[in-house]
Order: structure tokens, then sequence, then C-alpha cells
């Protein structure tokens, strides 16, 4: 059985903060230092990796998710759950809440029978509750974070191309 109730927002942004985004931070900070960067400089640069490294993976979960090609039972079968998840049950009644772990435990055990049904009705109901645009929302938000941060105490030809790598996303 799976617990839905185990995950919150929070938890799960923190999780990819340590993971995914914490590259992109290390990634930055050295090319900053590598390069000579003033305190502030080397600052900038490292919290726009990890802005953008949050960016990055919430669209990449995002991706897979939409993508219907076995991501999201890869992910469930993981333990993963991803925003656009974890933000449809919070929004949703008691009774679809049941549902919704239902249909994923179903996913989980394999049931072959019910996964083509089961995985439209999720994107379905994560079109309906809003939850995609939710995930589209915090990328925005993300992908915002970085490109501000750098605006001020950068300014170089280098700088227009990480805000032009950001915005591509």
């Amino acid at each position: 059985s799976f617990s839905l109730e185990s995950v919150n927002e929070d938890e799960y942004l923190t999780r990819i903060r340590k993971k995914s985004a914490s590259l992109f931070r290390a990634a930055t900070y050295c090319g900053a230092l590598a390069g000579g960067g003033s305190q502030r400089e080397v600052h900038s640069l490292t919290m726009f990796g990890e802005y953008f490294g949050m960016a990055y993976q919430l669209r990449d979960d995002l991706l897979d998710l939409t993508s219907l090609e076995g991501s999201l039972l890869k992910d469930l079968k993981s333990g993963s759950l991803t925003l656009p998840l974890i933000h449809l049950y919070e929004v949703s009644e008691q009774r679809e809440k049941e549902r919704l772990k239902s249909d994923l435990n179903a996913l989980i055990e394999g049931r072959k029978d019910l996964e083509k049904d089961v995985t439209a009705r999720i994107l379905e109901l994560l079109v309906a509750s809003r939850s995609l645009e939710y995930c589209r929302d915090k990328i925005e938000e993300y992908i915002a974070r970085s490109t501000n941060i750098i605006s001020q105490p950068i300014d170089s030809e280098p700088k227009a191309h990480l805000i032009e790598m950001a915005k591509s996303l």
C-alpha cells in the first residue's frame, strides 16, 4: 500500500533541493570560484544554480508524468511522489483521496488490466485540479528567482547566457 499522506510539498522540495539542485548549486559555486568571482558574485551564482536546479527537476518530473511512458509507475515503485501528484492529493476531497490511493496502489501492484484506464484517469484529475498548472507555476517561480539573483552583481555576456538557459526551461 502506498502512503500519499507521508509526503507533502515542503518535503518534496527539500528532497529535490538536496538531490538535483545541489548538483547545479555545486557546479555554479565551483565555476564562480574558478572564475575569480567576488564574494557577492559567488553567492549569486551559487543561488542561481540552486534555483535553476529546482526548476530543472520540477520540469523533469512534470515531463515524465505527462509523457505517459511508464514514468508514473517507475516513480511510484521507487517510492517517489512528484509535485503534481502531491498537489492533487492535497486539493482533493476525502472520497477523491481514497480513489486516488486505490488507483495508485493498483499501478504499484502491477494491475496491467487497469493500468491504461487508471493512468488516463489520474492525468485527467491532474488537469482538472490544476495540479499540472500549479507545477508549471512553481517552475516559473524558480526560473524567476534564478534570473533575478544574477541580475544585479554580474553584468556580462556569460550572465546573458545563464538567463537564456534558465528561460529555456
